[in-house]
């Protein structure tokens, strides 16, 4: 049991096996479109020329029948009609030159002769014993003039039969056969299957012609593609016709065109992705030697001014604990306290260099206007700063600090390299879109060459500004150019009020 189990899952097993093999070797020789077009044309040609060589033989068969049949009735009749007269007289010599005649006038003529109501033979075109015995033994009448016999199970014989007088006296007989109507029709078959033949010779050479011209396209085409599935996306196919190959060439030299524009934009693409990760990479090590510039520069601030400061608070109290004299603790108190005024300034300018505190308490407007004022102040000029649509406004606190950062970094910049004589800042919230520019009538800059991120150091400041208008979803716009001045413009849209 278990024996004939295995033999059961072995067979199947190589029946599988066997079946995916015809599949494979099915995709393997599949015939191409020029084999299938001739085979379909071979198809239709032999199976049409096959039915109509059937059809004419059939009907070629039944009129050449019937012809035979009427010429039989005609021969007979024509020997009764002139045997009446010696058949009346008795002229049996006459008789027999009238069927020896007919019979050299017709060659298809098997056998001719005279037989009486008894079944006699009186006259014959051939002696009697070689007439065929089944034909002696299945009389005609008269009325019933016409049979057919199988002689010998293989030749098919008309036999006929017209009386030689009005009294029936005597019948004439007479048998043709059927061996030149098949010969007849054997040459027609042959004719009828030559000229299919011909027709598919013909016929399948310009079919093959013709198809042939008709997949040229089509493998140009397969070429075509091949060629952009390998990377090169020049290739072309030529347009020859206006039919609807044309336009299938047509329609594939459009998609290689927009897929040559798509590799040269990702092309650009993936550039400016290489461009913008070597700025990142920089910009974040920048960023990270800033931060320890700053907490160095942060650590000295507070050891050289606010440390001694507060050391000499320290010293100043010690020395009014040892003072008796109520004017001496008096002026120390003054001096103490000048010192920790100063010392509080220090701390706030700190603070406020780290974090704007007006920022968070005032908003946008009122930072941007104190950083303004405080720039101009240092450099000794005059900053033009305009604002609409600001007063009592209040945006989320990281799109306020992102812009009033671009806002400062776009300042420090024209302050520290464009050698401006005046700066404009104007910032506007109009329709829910915040907008801030910075323009300057310095020495201007090329963009693309500071921004390329091959010259090491340089261009962290723009490409800080478009990182933080980005992370807002903003856009920064920079229009410069040597020794043109430079404007900066940083759009962020669909800006919602805080708590709006």
């Amino acid at each position: 049991m278990i024996e004939e189990k295995n033999l059961r899952k072995a067979a199947g097993s190589s029946f599988s096996a066997l079946k995916n093999r015809l599949k494979e070797l099915q995709l393997t020789y599949s015939p191409g479109l020029r084999s299938k077009f001739v085979l379909l044309w071979l198809f239709l040609v032999l199976s049409t020329g096959l039915w109509f060589t059937w059809q004419c033989e059939r009907i070629t068969h039944t009129v050449m029948l019937r012809d035979l049949q009427h010429r039989g009735l005609c021969i007979a009749r024509n020997v009764a009609s002139r045997g009446a007269d010696p058949f009346l007289s008795s002229n049996h010599q006459e008789l027999q030159q009238i069927i020896n005649d007919t019979v050299a006038n017709n060659e298809d003529l098997l056998y001719l002769f005279i037989q009486d109501p008894q079944g006699r033979v009186i006259v014959s075109s051939q002696p009697e014993q070689q007439l065929p015995a089944d034909l002696l033994l299945r009389p005609l009448t008269p009325g019933d003039n016409y049979q057919t016999i199988n002689h010998a199970n293989t030749e098919i014989i008309h036999d006929f039969a017209v009386p030689i007088s009005s009294d029936n006296a005597a019948t004439i007989r007479l048998g043709i056969a059927e061996t030149n109507l098949r010969h007849a029709l054997s040459r027609i078959r042959r004719a009828l299957i030559s000229t299919l033949l011909a027709a598919l010779i013909v016929g399948g050479l310009i079919t093959a012609f013709f198809t042939n011209k008709l997949l040229g396209p089509l493998r140009r085409l397969t070429a075509a593609a091949h060629t952009i599935r390998e990377g090169d996306f020049s290739a072309r196919v030529p347009i020859q016709s206006f039919d609807e190959m044309g336009e299938l060439a047509a329609a594939f030299n459009l998609m290689a065109e927009k897929l040559s524009t798509y590799k040269l934009e990702n092309i650009e693409n993936r550039a400016e992705l290489d461009r913008i990760e070597k700025l990142r990479v920089q910009l974040v090590q920048h960023l990270i030697t800033a931060q320890e510039e700053e907490r160095k520069r942060i650590a000295r601030e507070l050891h050289d001014e606010t440390s001694q400061s507060l050391t000499a608070l320290k010293l100043g109290l010690k020395a009014m604990e040892q003072t008796t004299s109520p004017a001496g603790i008096q002026e120390l108190s003054r001096e103490l306290r000048q010192m920790l005024g100063a010392t509080l300034d220090e701390i706030t300018a700190i603070s406020r260099n780290l974090r704007p505190s007006v920022l968070d308490d005032m908003g946008l407007q009122a930072a941007l206007a104190r950083l303004i004022e405080e720039s101009s102040h240092r450099i000794g000029k005059k900053i033009i700063y305009k604002h609409e649509g600001l007063v009592d406004k209040r945006f989320p606190a990281y799109i306020e600090t992102a812009v009033y950062r671009i806002v400062q970094e776009a300042v420090t910049n024209s302050l520290k390299y464009a050698q401006a004589e005046n700066i404009f800042v104007s910032v506007s919230y109009q329709q829910n879109q915040l907008k801030a520019i910075v323009a300057d009538d310095g020495i201007g800059f090329d963009p693309a060459a500071v921004l390329d991120g091959n010259i090491p150091q340089k261009g962290f400041g723009l490409f800080g500004m478009q990182e933080r208008a980005t992370l807002i979803d903003g856009t920064l716009q920079i229009d410069a150019a040597t020794g043109q001045g430079t404007t900066i413009t940083v759009t962020v849209p669909n800006v919602q009020e805080a708590g709006a």
